[in-house]
């Protein structure tokens, strides 16, 4: 199972569907401590040909808010837990809103949190041509790989928003997984690895509602909807 979460702030404002408060996200690592085996996506995407995942969890960040250092990294600490994190590099520079600095990621590294990428600058591939949606995938691992020198084999699709045709250049690229927004059920084992589910995680899922979601009762929700969404039929399977 992945979990998909953006931001973790100490008190998340009402209006962000996005941001979880730090209180909860702490509440959430442990209850999924308790659970599951907690491990990097890379760690569970290695699983998926050898094992069953029903034990497996991993705690994803889209994005690479400042947030992932200043608020889940201490709570991630405190209780031995990893996690990964998917940055799209035009923060590294300042283009694409506040974001993790190089120092930043190298802690990250440093700590056990897995680097990967989420493009150069957040933009939906299913929209660009081959040759921009291979310099999303080449340029923004090559920065991140220079950045904390070591490989960077994990992407995250910027909105969820992919294809086959996308897929497969994100397979051609040299990334070894890439996860997406699908949420009607968990990473099962022999899944394709460029097509990985996610559930994300938002301020809405309290003490009950978590749980369940993880437990899969959202999830002909989203089944339904993928299904009333041409865009989005594929998804299912």
């Amino acid at each position: 199972m992945l979990l998909l979460y953006h931001r973790v702030l100490d008190s998340a404002p009402a209006s962000d569907p996005f941001t979880v408060s730090r209180e909860a996200f702490e509440r959430q690592v442990v209850w999924l401590a308790e659970r599951f085996t907690l491990r990097t996506a890379a760690q569970v995407v290695a699983a998926t040909a050898r094992e069953r995942l029903e034990g497996s969890a991993a705690i994803t960040f889209d994005d690479g808010d400042p947030s992932v250092v200043e608020v889940v990294l201490p709570v991630l600490m405190r209780h031995g837990v990893p996690a990964t994190v998917f940055v799209d590099v035009g923060r590294l520079t300042g283009r694409g809103g506040p974001g993790l600095s190089p120092a930043d990621l190298r802690a990250l590294d440093a700590a056990g949190i897995e680097v990967a990428s989420h493009g150069v600058s957040h933009t939906d591939l299913t929209a660009l041509t081959d040759d921009e949606v291979r310099d999303e995938l080449e340029r923004s691992r090559e920065l991140l790989q220079t950045t904390i020198e070591k490989p960077v084999t994990g992407f995250a699709y910027p909105f969820g928003a992919y294809d086959e045709r996308v897929a497969s250049l994100t397979r051609r690229a040299g990334y070894a997984y890439a996860c997406t927004c699908r949420q009607h059920r968990p990473v099962l084992r022999g899944d394709d690895v460029f097509q990985l589910c996610r559930l994300e995680i938002t301020p809405y899922d309290d003490e009950l509602r978590f749980p369940a979601k993880l437990q899969g009762a959202y999830a002909h929700v989203f089944a339904a909807w993928y299904r009333l969404n041409p865009s989005m039929r594929a998804w299912l399977d």
